[in-house]
């Protein structure tokens, strides 16, 4: 399956794309690479943690002032100088606490990660232009390439999801 992957790319770069034969040569080899790394993976919970453990002051900082913020609409303190608060019907218990801590630590963490995602769409955006981002500025910059010859290689690469890849035929 790899070598048809392969083969078909070949394909596609000797017919479409006007490239010297060091360009050929090196985008084959980011091909390959990209095809025969089996590097370990981190999981779901390690790739999150790791993020997390990053960014710890803002997660604790967010994590006390949710506390704060939630023990009072919980009911556990009034402001007594404007006699300001919510009265509780019943005895602060163990499951009110836990419920606090619950709730501000995974609001805290979801924050982080929101936080996080965003920084990351937003450099994506920064550095990723119409015709690909980093291989197209190392194209243009150190290979001479004009702007047909980049959006000649960008349109090899249909990443619209759809079938039907024919051209001339409009994608819905």
């Amino acid at each position: 399956m790899i070598i048809l992957y392969v083969a078909y790319l070949n394909v596609l770069l000797q017919n479409f794309v006007r490239v010297n034969r060091n360009i050929y040569i090196v985008l084959l080899l980011q091909i390959f690479v990209m095809v025969k790394t089996k590097e370990k993976k981190e999981g779901l919970f390690e790739y999150h943690y790791n993020i997390i453990k990053k960014d710890k002051k803002f997660l604790f900082i967010l994590f006390a002032v949710l506390f704060v913020v939630y023990s009072f609409l919980v009911g556990l303190w009034k402001i007594s100088i404007f006699g300001f608060g919510i009265n509780r019907l019943s005895a602060v218990g163990f499951l009110d606490y836990l419920f606090l801590l619950g709730t501000s630590a995974l609001i805290s963490a979801f924050v982080v990660l929101w936080r996080h995602e965003r920084k990351t769409h937003i450099q994506s955006l920064a550095t990723a232009g119409v015709a690909g981002g980093g291989l197209a500025k190392k194209l243009i910059i150190e290979h001479n390439f004009s702007a047909e010859q980049i959006v000649d290689i960008r349109a090899l690469f249909d990443s619209c999801g759809g079938t039907g890849h024919e051209p001339g035929v409009e994608h819905g």
